[in-house]
């Protein structure tokens, strides 16, 4: 279910580990987009748990404010109500990210960006808040919902500054910005510190692409195909690791032409890839498996 996957990630997300001046940018991420962020109201609905708990710690250690919480029992819908409270609290925390108490439209403000990194911060504490991702067995489609206009925009920019391509669409009494390009996903979702996710789509999606190749041309063995998905997934995450950090390119010309062969031909066995190379099946396969032991060390 879309539900259970979406919150599947976010408990990845919410253990992501943080540089403080992320830390900084991800309090900014959910407190801009959660329910409410202005003079009048700094609130949170959440059905999460952990989330409204992270929610709450993030403004007490960053901005040193105590936010209010009230469980579900005593709301409408079974949700989490996270609140502060108090005319000054809100005031010390609209400050705290430099924003004005009598701001007339919410607009993402840059500066609360320290570092390149803080982008990525940012986008996970969005993401708790108020994002959510399809089944990858289903669809592909990222989604953050969003509640005004030009703050839906801002994110839309925020996204390809870090080479995620997004669109918006109205949604009720709000806008949704989304993304459904698998690749694209695995990218965000690598970027936000959600590997293991990223990791299951990637999975999936080699699975049906052998699967359905290999209903049009054979009756393979589901073991075999298994087998054969499994280990390209292991080889494209490795690789696909390697080339976030930037230590794809370090490595001799030997493993750089095994991992483009692997990322031109991700559906391929490793019988195929060696006719289509020259190379012989023990000479690609040490090449690969090189890869996947330095991305482990990283």
């Amino acid at each position: 279910m879309r539900e259970y996957f979406s919150h599947s990630v976010k408990k990845e997300l919410i253990s992501a580990l943080s540089k403080h001046c992320c830390e900084f940018a991800e309090c900014y991420g959910m407190l801009i987009c959660a329910s409410s962020f202005s003079c009048r109201s700094i609130s949170l609905y959440t059905e999460n748990g952990s989330i409204a708990e992270k929610y709450c710690n993030s403004i007490k250690e960053i901005c040193g404010i105590n936010c209010a919480v009230y469980p579900p029992q005593s709301q409408k819908g079974g949700l989490y109500l996270c609140s502060v409270e108090d005319d000054k609290d809100r005031a010390l925390v609209l400050d705290w990210f430099s924003h004005k108490l009598n701001d007339v439209s919410i607009r993402i403000n840059y500066a609360n960006f320290e570092n390149d990194c803080c982008y990525a911060a940012f986008l996970r504490g969005a993401f708790l808040v108020c994002g959510s991702i399809s089944d990858p067995q289903k669809n592909y489609r990222l989604e953050f919902s969003i509640q005004h206009k030009n703050l839906a925009a801002d994110m839309v920019r925020v996204l390809f500054e870090v080479g995620i391509n997004a669109n918006i669409t109205a949604r009720g009494n709000g806008y949704a910005v989304y993304i459904n390009e698998s690749e694209q996903i695995e990218d965000l979702l690598t970027l936000m510190g959600a590997q293991n996710s990223t990791m299951q789509i990637m999975n999936v999606k080699i699975y049906k692409d052998i699967r359905n190749k290999a209903n049009r041309l054979t009756n393979c063995e589901t073991a075999n195909i298994s087998k054969t998905a499994d280990a390209a997934a292991r080889q494209l995450h490795a690789i696909k690791r390697l080339e976030n950090n930037g230590k794809l390119e370090a490595l001799p010309d030997s493993l750089k032409f095994a991992a483009k062969i692997r990322l031109n031909n991700p559906d391929m066995s490793l019988n195929e890839m060696c006719a289509l190379c020259g190379m012989s099946k023990s000479g690609l396969s040490r090449r690969l498996n090189k890869l996947i032991e330095i991305s482990k060390m990283m």
